[in-house]
């Protein structure tokens, strides 16, 4: 019986050692993402310096003082004594007031988190506001400081669910369906974020790398120019290099002219040939690795078919698939095949000719994608649109099986109520920085927050105060970044706990 129990001691202090190691690693990873963060902000506006520089618009002393403004290199951005800091923040270490405003905001935090419908709200009128890039990005960062960057499911999950709400709010605002495709919406910049992980970098890898790589990097030969009079040039060129003579062609001559040209137009159609195959080979790739397509974007895709489904019933099935398709093509997938050296997709750069080939690959798809054939601005491509034709079924099709996924409950095997029950409380890692931040961002928008003057929420920021007051009040704390136990609001009288408000519990149905 010792035995048992001794052995059942240590099985207890390893996986406590498990639990603490994982979220070591997890702070770790939080910590040299906003590394990569103010490294990405180092550069760019180290190149709008060098571009001024360039223009002798400012001095090369402006160059230096912005290097050192940044600490001098990239590697400091961040110093190594942050990362390796093994307890950020120790409530035991403030005074009661501290410890109160740091435990409101865990109140705030929870709260903001779990009940998606605040910041759905926020990312409506900051699109009405239409806010300048740095502003927009700002709050994009702090969004997703507030979700942890999405690094354990929990987190992900709430931020899917903000996403779709958010996704939610405009659809219903639109009027008419090409009100939505035209929309440029906050939320899909946080998409933007969410995607920027290792998982999805490593799936775009494997659905468009070995394509890229077999098709364009590989194969030197390959050139799929579409435009007759290049074709006619290059035709030209080559007749002079190989014979030495000047060609008896006449370089001058129209494009319907070259196209006579009998060298041209076996060369022409070759070319369109080898590019329809080339295209056939990514959807037959999409096919094959769909069902490993991250969770959270299939999610996406198939809540915005459900949402214009319920806005527009008067449309078709076919064509509301086709507007989530088209999204998930031009937010998802053509950036990394446009840069494919950028996403971690290749491992090299691309040469003219190179770049030049996928730019003509990536035209074809995109078309299909967008649904529509060829007409008079791409004429020489028109040959192609019956492939566009057959290559448009089978997208749909494809689309068709990616909105086939669980919904998010089952797939996290996570509900609203876990956090009211769970025996460990979630905690989120951050900025003290970012805490006075978002405080700011909800204070500056209460109203469109929260419509209702008795809404909940409007109690938890009265009680915070300002935020200001509170960043003075919390200025002994050392460390730049604290860790925060996530609760819901629970309020204590004469010895009684009561829950939450049951306006605080998210309710999926749609009203």
């Amino acid at each position: 019986m010792r035995r048992l129990v001794s052995d059942y001691n240590i099985i207890i202090r390893g996986h406590a050692d498990i639990v603490l190691e994982f979220e070591r690693l997890r702070k770790t990873v939080v910590q040299h993402v906003r590394q990569n963060e103010l490294a990405e902000q180092y550069v760019d506006q180290l190149d709008i310096k060098i571009a001024l520089l360039v223009k002798n618009k400012i001095t090369l002393d402006e160059v230096v003082k912005h290097q050192k403004h940044f600490g001098g290199h990239v590697g400091t951005l961040l110093s190594s004594k942050d990362i390796s800091s093994k307890d950020p923040f120790d409530l035991k270490a403030l005074n009661k007031t501290s410890r109160r405003k740091l435990e409101q905001y865990q109140e705030l935090f929870f709260t903001l988190q779990t009940q998606p419908q605040y910041l759905a709200r926020l990312f409506k009128r900051i699109r009405e506001q239409r806010l300048e890039e740095k502003d927009t990005k700002r709050i994009e960062q702090l969004t997703m400081s507030l979700f942890g960057l999405a690094q354990k499911r929990r987190e992900e999950y709430w931020l899917l669910k903000l996403m779709a709400r958010s996704l939610r709010e405009e659809v219903d605002g639109c009027a008419t369906l090409q009100e939505f495709t035209r929309g440029n919406f906050f939320w899909t910049k946080l998409f933007g974020s969410f995607v920027r992980s290792p998982r999805d970098r490593k799936f775009l890898k494997e659905l468009l790398g070995t394509v890229i790589r077999e098709n364009i990097i590989d194969n030197e030969e390959l050139d799929l120019e579409s435009d007759p009079m290049q074709i006619y040039k290059s035709a030209i060129n080559n007749e002079e290099l190989r014979t030495g003579q000047r060609s008896r062609r006449d370089p001058n001559v129209t494009r319907d002219m070259a196209l006579k040209d009998q060298e041209t137009r076996a060369t022409f159609i070759h070319n369109l040939q080898d590019l329809r195959d080339v295209a056939d080979q990514y959807f037959s790739m999409l096919e094959e690795v769909l069902h490993r397509m991250p969770y959270g974007v299939r999610y996406i895709v198939q809540q915005m078919f459900e949402e214009l489904r319920q806005k527009f019933p008067y449309e078709s099935q076919e064509q509301l698939l086709q507007v989530a398709g088209h999204w998930l093509w031009r937010s998802y997938i053509q950036p990394a095949l446009a840069q494919p050296q950028h996403w971690g997709v290749v491992d090299r750069g691309l040469s003219n000719v190179m770049g030049r080939n996928l730019n003509a690959v990536n035209k074809v798809l995109g078309q299909v994608a967008a649904g529509r054939l060829f007409g008079g601005e791409d004429l020489y491509l028109q040959p192609l649109n019956s492939y566009v034709t057959e290559a448009i079924d089978r997208l749909q099709d494809i689309w068709v099986n990616l909105i086939d996924v669980r919904d998010a409950e089952t797939y996290f095997e996570i509900d609203e109520f876990n956090d009211l029950f769970a025996r460990t409380k979630p905690t989120l890692y951050i900025k003290l920085a970012d805490v006075f931040a978002i405080h700011n961002l909800v204070i500056d928008d209460l109203p469109t927050l929260c419509p209702s003057q008795d809404d909940p929420l409007r109690e938890v920021v009265r009680e915070l105060g300002s935020a200001k007051n509170n960043e003075n009040e919390l200025l002994h704390v050392s460390s730049t970044e604290i860790t925060l136990t996530l609760n819901p609001k629970f309020h204590e009288q004469e010895g009684k706990c009561h829950r939450p408000h049951e306006s605080n519990i998210p309710n999926y149905n749609r009203s």
